[in-house]
């Protein structure tokens, strides 16, 4: 490997953060690990490429300064595959070394001290018909097993002469191996601390089998029960074991399929939030109760996020889930439909564009009743696990009445497509609008009945002020275009007769003003929004 030739490397970290373009680096290629060249880490942008298993092993230049790497500290350091952080949890990384105060420099000290224990990297196994023993290793101040043993140890995992009823292994696991082991019994529910960058896995106990394990030369990566020879076994967010639960795949993956779970159907829930980017689409979706602490809006970057907002009802259940699938320029993207029982229709994606054809396929019906579902999100919503209510002998394919707008959709120079949200201006009692840096993105309107309905994009956390609506108020939408000329919506503005007068209209032409019935629609992308309302429009969109 030539001085300043761009590095490929196998995602080997030495402090376990993120390599950046164009940081400088310190690598040894595979065939000479002694001979040690600086270069850049530039990102490979071929498909399929051939070197996907690298061709250096790469540390930054900073973490070098406290040591040199080695192919064994490198690879007791690298992520398991399956791993990778969804666009979802990036930050909880970093949010979890600053809580910890670890800096890159910290991390590298913790794996140069256990460098000293480390050893050749090898695979064992341990029998279920004997005592099953831990042993335990410290790295960057976590607790990783090192080993199992039939014979000795740290700690008695597991017992078989106990009178305990054990049938189940939860094994958690950590990006850089297996930091638990809990035997426990199917039906009991465990309450454990909740890890954000930790999964759990469920192993079967069966009893005169045998546990298979490697070994990285530090700690223990995987754990896997050989009579049933699971390669990619299922992780979860918590520790249970749910027979009750099926899966339904949304869209297929390669990767190990790692699930958080939402709480759905329950009468403390007042909505839910659903992130969506135009990379991965629907990227996770939230649950939100009044005393919602709203962290969930942190945790993804803000100019790349859509966030899609549906209230709840008193007494309102999700009832059905659809998978819709739309191929477009040799690209095929898959989005979910939630229908409540109150007859709303929620699309997690954009508004079936003219002309393009659209497959609705109904996954599941839903229970009425509080439960878990169980999302495979680690790279956009790829799979759902949830236990399904019957289907219903009269409809059991179902029917979609898919939202429909009664004006045009946005014509615009550019090819980009819309989100669509409509509500009714009827017996309105207060409205807040959502802005962000100083545009309204939406506004969630309240009824007199306790109702509530979005147009536009909702945050919870950008509510601005409630705003009373009076029986005989207009409600003036003030629109800009900024300096690309996309029209933007600045201000809600809720007006008397009496206020006509003294507020004026700012942008003749651009805004649009609406009285307190009908319906109004809110046409939408990250850069632009055209309002809609009984014949008439907002500024046109470009």
């Amino acid at each position: 490997m030539k001085a300043d030739e761009p590095i490929i490397f196998s995602k080997l970290l030495f402090c376990i953060q993120e390599i950046n373009t164009d940081e400088e680096l310190v690598a040894s290629s595979k065939e000479e690990p002694i001979c040690l060249q600086r270069g850049t880490y530039y990102p490979c942008v071929i498909t399929n490429c051939q070197h996907v298993d690298g061709l250096a092993l790469a540390c930054h230049s900073t973490c070098a300064a406290e040591g040199l790497p080695s192919s064994k500290t490198l690879e007791v350091t690298t992520w398991d595959p399956g791993f990778e952080l969804p666009i979802a949890q990036s930050a909880d990384l970093k949010r979890h070394l600053a809580s910890k105060r670890a800096s890159r420099r910290d991390l590298v000290r913790s794996t140069l001290q256990a460098k000293e224990k480390m050893i050749e990297a090898s695979s064992s196994q341990v029998k279920t018909s004997s005592r099953i023993w831990a042993t335990y290793v410290k790295l960057h101040g976590e607790t990783y097993v090192s080993a199992l043993s039939n014979n000795h140890g740290d700690d008695l995992v597991y017992d078989p002469g106990s009178k305990a009823i054990e049938d189940i292994i939860y094994v958690r696991r950590g990006p850089l191996g297996v930091k638990r082991i809990v035997v426990a019994c199917s039906t009991e529910t465990l309450e454990m601390e909740n890890h954000p960058l930790d999964w759990w896995q469920v192993l079967p106990l069966v009893e005169d089998s045998v546990l298979h394990f490697e070994f990285d030369g530090l700690k223990l990566r995987n754990i896997q029960e050989a009579e049933r020879g699971i390669c990619r076994p299922a992780l979860w967010s918590a520790p249970f074991c749910r027979k009750d639960l099926i899966r339904f795949i949304v869209t297929h993956s390669s990767k190990p399929s790692r699930f958080n779970r939402v709480k759905i159907n329950d009468p403390e829930t007042t909505g839910y939030s659903v992130a969506w980017n135009p990379f991965q689409l629907a990227l996770k979706i939230v649950r939100h109760t009044a005393a919602d602490d709203l962290s969930c809006y942190a945790e993804l970057p803000q100019d790349m996020t859509t966030w899609l907002h549906f209230p709840m009802g008193r007494g309102e259940f999700l009832q059905e889930i659809w998978r819709r699938e739309h191929t477009h320029c040799c690209r095929t993207e898959i989005d979910l439909v939630l229908v409540t029982t109150a007859g709303r229709v929620h699309v997690l994606g954009k508004h079936p564009i003219p002309g393009h054809t659209y497959v609705h396929t109904r996954i599941t019906a839903l229970r009425r009743e509080p439960d878990y579902i169980y999302i495979d999100d680690s790279a956009g919503i790829l799979e759902l696990a949830l236990n399904p209510a019957p289907p219903e002998i009269e409809d059991p394919f179902g029917s979609l009445n898919l939202p429909v707008s009664t004006s045009q959709y946005p014509k615009g120079t550019s090819a980009e497509s819309y989100f669509y949200t409509s509500a009714s201006l009827d017996d309105l009692d207060f409205l807040e609008p959502c802005n962000v840096n100083g545009v309204t993105t939406g506004v969630l309107l309240h009824y007199c009945d306790g109702s509530r309905a979005v147009v536009g994009q909702v945050r919870l956390d950008r509510l601005s002020n409630k705003q009373h609506v009076p029986r005989d108020a207009t409600i003036r939408f003030v629109i800009t275009r900024n300096i690309a000329q996309c029209p933007k919506v600045r201000g809600v503005l809720v007006l008397t007769a009496d206020m006509h007068e003294q507020i004026p209209p700012v942008n003749d032409g651009l805004e649009l003003e609406v009285a307190c019935q009908g319906r109004l629609e809110w046409w939408y992308t990250l850069r632009q929004c055209q309002l809609a309302y009984e014949g008439r429009a907002s500024a046109s969109v470009v």
